[in-house]
């Protein structure tokens, strides 16, 4: 497996965890973390929305 492959997987099982404990930071970080891998590999629209999806997780207001 690729450095970059070995490097999607890790962060796909991360997003799978974050999701589980309901981590919201954790899991913003690591889908722009997935965004680069995506761009890397020239799936630009893919890079866009979860890098997207990771600023709307960012700057969404806390639940009170």
């Amino acid at each position: 497996m690729s450095t970059t492959g070995y490097a999607y997987a890790l962060f796909n099982q991360s997003l799978e965890i974050t999701e589980r404990i309901g981590d919201v930071q954790t899991k913003a970080a690591t889908l722009h973390e997935l965004g680069y891998i995506y761009a890397d590999k020239g799936e630009v629209d893919e890079a866009m929305s979860t890098t997207g999806y990771a600023y709307a997780l960012n700057h969404q207001k806390p639940h009170s």
